[in-house]
């Protein structure tokens, strides 16, 4: 379950999903009360894994009774963080199990916030997973392998494409640009397996962006391939569901009025089916290994190509 605590954050990635529900009129912090009702009703009882988010979900302006709640009702923890705050390793015995910190180019940062994170670094180590979001083909990921073998970190990073927001202003990787970008992935992919460092795929790859030999660099290297874009239910504050952060400004759900994640998941996916395209010749997606790649990007493409039809 992916918890949307606040959307309040100190930085300002030119990509972040989350910044169309910043800009909003809605409530802005997650109550311990909306918290506490998520956690004791257990919406999917087969679930026993919260991920905590935001914004930057540290900011919350209680961040460390947050930590308590979650771990009182015995679930496993994860935090996504850009691990610029010092609370972030402060909360003991109330630590989170795993810490997912996305790391920009470390030019990105002022010197404080790189001192923080790598504070935090020393004192989580191998709690911790480093991950980046790509928005252009030539990017680096040599800092996130000096950072993993220096502090014992996870040796895994987590790997994302810049995505559209509906609706939204973000950055995201240009189409004209994937090709250049998936072939840095794979070269990316055989240079970090020599330091035994893995990628880990996050949602909205789409298996015909590889080529043959680019699947099997990443498989000799050990990449964790991921080809699906599904539902992920993002709850967030006034404990409203929305498929997920690209839909944000889309359609969303009362969870205290539906009480079930699975219903709203199912609501989402019955949704999908009218904004996916059809991809019927394609064994690939026939076989369900490959689900398409990203809705929001396929949803921005069809809405690009109508307005230049109408142009004609």
């Amino acid at each position: 379950m992916n918890i949307l605590l606040t959307t309040a954050c100190n930085l300002a990635c030119d990509y972040c999903f989350e910044q169309s529900l910043r800009s909003g009129t809605g409530k802005q912090e997650m109550t311990l009360r909306e918290l506490e009702w998520l956690l004791f009703n257990r919406l999917n009882p087969d679930v026993d894994e919260v991920r905590l988010m935001g914004g930057e979900p540290t900011l919350h302006s209680r961040y460390p009774e947050v930590m308590r709640l979650a771990n009182e009702h015995g679930y496993i923890v994860t935090v996504f963080t850009n691990g610029t705050q010092p609370v972030l390793r402060q909360t003991a015995p109330d630590l989170p199990y795993r810490v997912l910190l996305n790391l920009n180019d470390w030019s990105f940062y002022s010197e404080d916030q790189q001192t923080e994170i790598l504070n935090n670094l020393a004192a989580l180590g191998e709690k911790v997973s480093l991950g980046f979001t790509v928005t252009k083909p030539d990017f680096d990921l040599s800092m996130h392998r000096h950072l993993i073998r220096e502090y014992g970190l996870r040796q895994v990073i987590r790997l994302g494409l810049a995505q559209p927001i509906i609706g939204g202003t973000n950055v995201y990787l240009p189409e004209k640009h994937l090709a250049a970008a998936h072939a840095s992935i794979a070269d990316w992919a055989t240079e970090l397996a020599v330091d035994n460092i893995r990628l880990n795929f996050d949602c909205g790859f789409m298996r015909c962006h590889f080529d043959d030999r680019q699947i099997e660099q990443l498989i000799r290297a050990g990449t964790i391939l991921r080809f699906d874009c599904s539902p992920a239910l993002d709850v967030g504050p006034g404990l409203r569901a929305w498929r997920c952060f690209a839909f944000s400004n889309g359609p969303s759900l009362d969870l205290q009025k539906l009480m079930d994640l699975q219903s709203a998941r199912e609501w989402f996916e019955r949704r999908d089916r009218y904004l996916a395209p059809q991809w019927d010749a394609c064994p690939r997606h026939q076989t369900n290994w490959c689900q398409g790649g990203c809705l929001a990007r396929q949803a921005a493409k069809t809405a690009e190509s109508e307005m230049a039809a109408e142009k004609i």
